[in-house]
Protein backbone atom coordinates (compact mmCIF):
# COMPACT_ATOMS: atom_id res chain seq x y z
CA UNK A 1 0.00 0.00 0.00
CA UNK A 2 1.32 3.67 -0.72
CA UNK A 3 1.48 5.85 2.06
CA UNK A 4 0.53 9.30 1.11
CA UNK A 5 0.09 11.31 4.31
CA UNK A 6 2.34 14.48 4.52
CA UNK A 7 2.00 16.21 7.68
CA UNK A 8 3.89 19.30 6.11
CA UNK A 9 0.61 19.86 3.57
CA UNK A 10 -1.47 19.74 6.85
CA UNK A 11 0.85 21.92 8.58
CA UNK A 12 1.07 24.62 5.33
CA UNK A 13 -2.38 24.38 5.00
CA UNK A 14 -3.93 24.88 8.43
CA UNK A 15 -2.76 28.00 10.23
CA UNK A 16 -3.57 26.94 13.64
CA UNK A 17 -2.18 23.81 13.08
CA UNK A 18 1.06 25.78 11.89
CA UNK A 19 0.99 28.71 14.75
CA UNK A 20 0.59 25.38 17.18
CA UNK A 21 3.31 24.05 16.34
CA UNK A 22 6.00 26.81 16.04
CA UNK A 23 5.15 27.36 19.34
CA UNK A 24 6.88 24.28 20.09
CA UNK A 25 10.20 25.93 18.50
CA UNK A 26 9.89 29.52 18.67
CA UNK A 27 10.38 30.10 22.51
CA UNK A 28 6.97 30.89 22.97
CA UNK A 29 6.36 28.39 26.08
CA UNK A 30 9.17 29.91 27.94
CA UNK A 31 8.57 28.34 30.92
CA UNK A 32 10.20 25.45 29.51
CA UNK A 33 12.64 27.02 27.53
CA UNK A 34 13.58 28.16 24.60
CA UNK A 35 13.31 25.37 22.04
CA UNK A 36 12.40 22.75 24.48
CA UNK A 37 9.97 20.76 22.02
CA UNK A 38 12.25 21.14 18.82
CA UNK A 39 11.99 17.83 19.09
CA UNK A 40 8.80 17.05 19.09
CA UNK A 41 8.41 19.79 16.21
CA UNK A 42 10.84 17.67 14.50
CA UNK A 43 9.09 14.13 14.70
CA UNK A 44 5.63 15.51 13.63
CA UNK A 45 6.77 17.47 10.30
CA UNK A 46 9.86 15.74 8.97
CA UNK A 47 10.37 12.17 11.13
CA UNK A 48 13.92 11.64 12.82
CA UNK A 49 13.70 7.74 13.68
CA UNK A 50 10.88 6.89 10.90
CA UNK A 51 8.11 8.36 9.23
CA UNK A 52 6.72 12.11 9.95
CA UNK A 53 4.17 12.36 12.42
CA UNK A 54 3.42 8.52 12.42
CA UNK A 55 0.45 8.57 14.41
CA UNK A 56 -1.55 10.98 11.99
CA UNK A 57 -1.26 13.84 15.24
CA UNK A 58 -1.64 16.94 12.85
CA UNK A 59 -4.52 14.70 10.42
CA UNK A 60 -6.53 14.28 14.15
CA UNK A 61 -5.63 17.63 15.31
CA UNK A 62 -8.49 19.83 14.13
CA UNK A 63 -11.04 17.43 15.63
CA UNK A 64 -9.74 17.35 18.47
CA UNK A 65 -10.03 21.19 18.80
CA UNK A 66 -13.20 20.86 17.59
CA UNK A 67 -14.14 18.49 20.34
CA UNK A 68 -12.30 20.32 22.99
CA UNK A 69 -14.52 23.30 22.34
CA UNK A 70 -17.22 21.54 22.63
CA UNK A 71 -16.81 20.32 25.71
CA UNK A 72 -15.18 23.42 27.02
CA UNK A 73 -18.33 25.05 26.44
CA UNK A 74 -20.45 22.67 27.91
CA UNK A 75 -18.65 22.45 31.00
CA UNK A 76 -18.56 26.23 31.11
CA UNK A 77 -21.98 26.98 30.19
CA UNK A 78 -24.17 23.90 30.91
CA UNK A 79 -22.52 23.00 34.04
CA UNK A 80 -24.81 20.71 35.21
CA UNK A 81 -25.38 18.60 31.86
CA UNK A 82 -21.69 18.44 32.06
CA UNK A 83 -21.56 16.92 35.68
CA UNK A 84 -24.56 14.53 34.47
CA UNK A 85 -22.33 13.20 31.50
CA UNK A 86 -19.18 13.02 33.48
CA UNK A 87 -20.75 10.88 36.21
CA UNK A 88 -22.14 8.42 33.41
CA UNK A 89 -19.13 8.43 31.30
CA UNK A 90 -17.25 7.25 34.81
CA UNK A 91 -19.61 4.67 35.47
CA UNK A 92 -19.67 2.98 31.98
CA UNK A 93 -15.73 2.89 32.10
CA UNK A 94 -15.40 -0.14 34.54
CA UNK A 95 -16.35 -2.26 31.56
CA UNK A 96 -13.72 -0.55 29.66
CA UNK A 97 -11.48 -1.93 32.42
CA UNK A 98 -7.66 -3.11 31.13
CA UNK A 99 -8.12 -6.12 33.14
CA UNK A 100 -11.14 -7.25 31.62
CA UNK A 101 -9.87 -6.44 28.08
CA UNK A 102 -6.83 -8.39 29.17
CA UNK A 103 -8.64 -11.52 30.17
CA UNK A 104 -10.56 -11.43 27.10
CA UNK A 105 -8.07 -11.64 24.78
CA UNK A 106 -6.35 -14.49 27.00
CA UNK A 107 -9.53 -16.52 26.77
CA UNK A 108 -10.19 -15.86 22.80
CA UNK A 109 -6.05 -15.60 21.23
CA UNK A 110 -3.76 -16.51 23.93
CA UNK A 111 -4.74 -19.39 26.30
CA UNK A 112 -2.56 -18.95 28.28
CA UNK A 113 -2.83 -20.62 31.53
CA UNK A 114 -1.96 -18.15 35.22
CA UNK A 115 1.56 -18.19 36.45
CA UNK A 116 1.39 -18.93 40.01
Amino acid sequence: MYHTYNPGIIFENHPGIRDVCNCLIEGNLLRYGNRKYSEIYQNLLFGEYGEADPYYILADFPSYIETYEKVYHLYVDHKDEWIKKAVVNTAKSGYFSSDRTIEQYNEKIWNLKPVK
